[in-house]
């Protein structure tokens, strides 16, 4: 299946809340903006102050396969990180969740307490050809 346009952005704020622009479709790309603020925990440097710690978000479909869409700054100096992630035709659900580590080695989750993030996809929709039309005869 060819992939779609992103239309769907999933964004979860710093309030945590968790809000997506419209129902996630199989074979669509979906964007993830999510607060670094909602995991402050790994903010571990370098020697020379470089970030060296990391938030991923980890999406999985109702094949099991899960993914991992590690998040960048969405823009230069903001807390908001982005990511991209395909939904896989043939599927129901996304269930997402997010990890934030770093050089610690310290693991801290976003994850709803264990529940995990949930969106429904919209079931593929196959449109199939109108029947032909039959040809009348004509009435001498």
């Amino acid at each position: 299946m060819p992939k779609k346009a992103s239309n769907t952005t999933l964004s979860f704020t710093a309030d945590f809340q968790q809000n997506a622009t419209e129902t996630l479709k199989p074979g669509a790309e979906v964007t993830i903006l999510f607060d670094s603020n909602r995991l402050p925990f790994e903010r571990s440097t370098g020697a020379k102050g470089k970030a060296e710690w990391t938030i991923s978000a980890f999406a999985q479909f109702a094949e099991g396969v899960i993914n991992e869409v590690k998040l960048a700054p969405a823009k230069k100096g903001e807390t908001v990180l982005k990511g991209v992630l395909t939904v896989p035709a043939e599927t129901s659900e996304a269930v997402l969740w997010f990890v934030n580590t770093g050089k610690s080695g310290n693991l801290y989750f976003d994850s709803a307490f264990g529940q995990n993030y949930r969106f429904p996809v919209a079931a593929e929709v196959v449109e199939t050809p109108a029947p032909a039309k039959k040809a009348r005869a004509k009435k001498a």
